[in-house]
């Protein structure tokens, strides 16, 4: 129970900080930088009161940074192939034009850095708590329920509607933390994911204009990130008998 209990103290603390900072800046460039040097040094604390430094280190290995790009394409195509499938009628060369129009160096970077906190938040120095893989399964599973559970504060979030993606996407993140072990490919993942959604919402993009095109585009994104979660899982097993 203890990975489960210190989890959940972590990330409603985390909540409290966020709540917090967003308390004492208004600007959202400066928030963000704030958030992201809170959820350092809380990073760096929970590596000292564990006493887990030298496995967490191998989580931040510099040669395992090309998960990083990998993490990038595959969340991309997660977000991307469901929207595509539900939209493809209504596309054409200069909505691909205006989509990628919305890219700048700066909203990559702060999207990167928001990216970055919110993965110092979820993917902490407790997971290492966790030392056998049906523990890391289970535990991947429960802060996916507790990241899909957080988003009760946002009004904005239907979880009746949005709910399981959350889980599912709390879920693959937990775990390919745990397959690749690095901290580069949840990274990955969801930075592609938050690049996708941003240049479809700047770009006022949304599902088909009928309940039917949503329904089936979230329906899509359910079945693509169980799919996501199931190559995980088997390229975990891989290696755990290639190493074996």
């Amino acid at each position: 129970m203890r990975p489960y209990l210190l989890q959940l103290a972590f990330v409603l603390t985390g909540l409290v900080l966020v709540i917090s900072v967003s308390l004492l800046f208004h600007d959202t460039r400066v928030l963000t930088i704030a958030t992201l040097l809170v959820f350092i040094i809380g990073y760096l604390a929970l590596m000292y009161f564990l006493k887990i430094s030298p496995a967490i280190k191998i989580f931040w290995r510099l040669d395992k940074i090309y998960f990083l790009f990998i993490g990038i394409v595959a969340g991309i195509l997660i977000q991307g192939i469901p929207f595509f499938i539900t939209n493809h009628a209504a596309f054409g060369r200069e909505t691909f034009l205006e989509m990628f129009s919305q890219v700048t160096l700066s909203g990559l970077f702060f999207t990167f850095l928001i990216v970055l906190w919110e993965e110092l938040w979820f993917r902490n120095p407790i997971l290492n708590l966790a030392e056998t893989k049906k523990q890391q399964i289970l535990l991947s599973i429960y802060i996916g329920l507790l990241f899909a559970t957080i988003h009760l504060l946002n009004i904005k979030v239907n979880l009746n509607i949005e709910g399981p993606e959350l889980m599912l996407a709390g879920t693959l993140l937990t775990i390919s933390y745990y397959a690749s072990r690095s901290i580069w490919l949840p990274i990955g993942l969801h930075f592609g994911n938050n690049i996708f959604s941003s240049m479809l919402e700047k770009s006022n993009l949304v599902a088909s204009g009928t309940d039917t095109g949503i329904k089936n585009e979230l329906v899509l994104r359910w079945v693509i990130l169980t799919i996501a979660i199931g190559i995980v899982f088997l390229y975990w097993l891989d290696k755990k008998k290639t190493a074996v």
